[in-house]
Formats: structure tokens, C-alpha cells, sequence
């Protein structure tokens, strides 16, 4: 469970940034391969939090987002969101598909699926950097778009039961391509079970490689 204290060990955040930007180093690639052009990926901040309740989310705030939801299995349970703003959507849409949404709102099935596969590349990416480290195998779904207010998405998760005592990690990344930067954040939630198996086989690999 999330320290009563709230507490984070330091090693923990440490090892979650090693693991963040090697995952971002992957997407990175990935996009650029699926553009032809140079996408940098980089994470200003990185920010383990419990998930009790709203009011303890960090930097949420009541503006309308797309947001993906992908359900996580595996030796891993629980749930990662990807949430675009929506002031900025037609923009980034517009960034790789050389279209413009009229309505970020109303996508195309085509423009659809392009913010679908990015965010598949983007927790693909992510995920894959987790599992190496912690050798475990963990999967995703198929993505669920949904448009809402960030608070509002993150509490539909507090009133399930089973994410209720446990704790999300938010990766915000900055995704710059062709002198234009955009905001994306990236949240990873284990449920209860999920976290349990995280901290153990997280400490196993920090006393592995010599921390205590």
C-alpha cells in the first residue's frame, strides 16, 4: 500500500525517472520512425502520489482533456491514462496527419486512429521500459477514448474499490516535433494488488543492484 506517511523512498523515485526516460527514449523513436521526422521526448516532472482522493492528484485541474484509457494484465494489474489537451488536440493532430480536426471533440475515424496508435506507442513504450526493468511481463488493452475533465476521469477510478489504497505514478512529458512542444501526461495506477507486486519486485531489483 501507499506509506501512511506518504513517504516515498528516494531509490524508488530514482529508479521510476530511470525507468520514465528510457521508456521515452523508445516512444521517441518509435513517433520519429512513424513521421519520418525528429521527435524529442523529454519528462520535466515525475510525481508518485497517493490515490485516496482527488484533492491529493498533483497539477490536475478541470480543463477538458482526450484521454485514453488502457487496462493493464500480466504480472501487473491496473490501469494507465494518457490524457491530451484539448486546446491543443487539432494542432497535434495536425502535426502528424497534415489535417486539421474541424471539432477536436468529433475525429475522424482516421484521426481516431492516428491519437490511438500514438498512445499505444506511447504506453507501449513506457510499459516495456517497466517490465524490463523489473522482469515481469505485463500487457495492455486495446485503447478507450473518452473526453472528459481530468478531475473528473481520475476520481471515476476512486470509486472503485480495488485502486482505493493504492497509488498512481504521473509521468509528464513534453513531446517537441518540428519547433512545436506539446503537453501529455502519462499516468500509470496499479490497483491493490498490482502495487503490491510492484514494491516487491521493485525492492528486489534495488537490493539486487545494492541498495538496501
Amino acid at each position: 500500500m501507499y506509506p501512511k506517511d506518504k513517504t516515498i523512498p528516494a531509490e524508488y523515485l530514482d529508479a521510476f525517472k530511470e525507468i520514465g526516460n528510457i521508456g521515452a527514449g523508445h516512444a521517441a523513436t518509435a513517433l520519429s520512425q512513424m513521421i519520418q521526422l525528429t521527435v524529442d521526448l523529454s519528462i520535466p516532472k515525475l510525481i508518485i502520489f497517493p490515490l485516496n482522493s482527488s484533492s491529493e492528484f498533483p497539477m490536475v485541474n478541470s480543463q477538458t482533456v482526450a484521454s485514453l484509457f488502457f487496462s493493464m494484465s500480466g504480472e501487473l494489474n491496473g490501469t494507465t491514462l494518457i490524457f491530451f489537451p484539448l486546446n491543443a488536440l487539432s494542432e497535434f493532430i495536425q502535426t502528424f496527419l497534415k489535417v486539421s480536426p474541424e471539432n477536436p471533440q468529433n475525429l475522424s475515424e482516421l484521426q481516431k486512429s492516428a491519437l490511438q496508435e500514438i498512445g499505444n506507442i506511447l504506453t507501449g513504450a513506457y510499459l516495456r521500459a517497466l517490465s524490463n526493468f523489473l522482469n515481469i511481463k505485463i500487457l495492455h488493452s486495446v485503447s478507450q477514448l473518452k473526453f472528459d475533465m481530468e478531475d473528473a476521469l481520475l476520481e471515476s477510478l476512486i470509486t472503485d474499490l480495488d485502486y482505493q489504497e493504492s497509488m498512481g505514478l504521473l509521468i509528464e512529458s513534453q513531446l517537441k516535433i518540428i519547433q512545436k512542444s506539446f503537453n501529455i501526461k502519462f499516468y500509470f495506477i496499479p490497483n491493490k494488488d498490482g502495487l503490491i507486486n510492484l514494491i516487491n519486485k521493485l525492492d528486489a531489483v534495488l537490493k539486487k543492484n545494492g541498495h538496501n
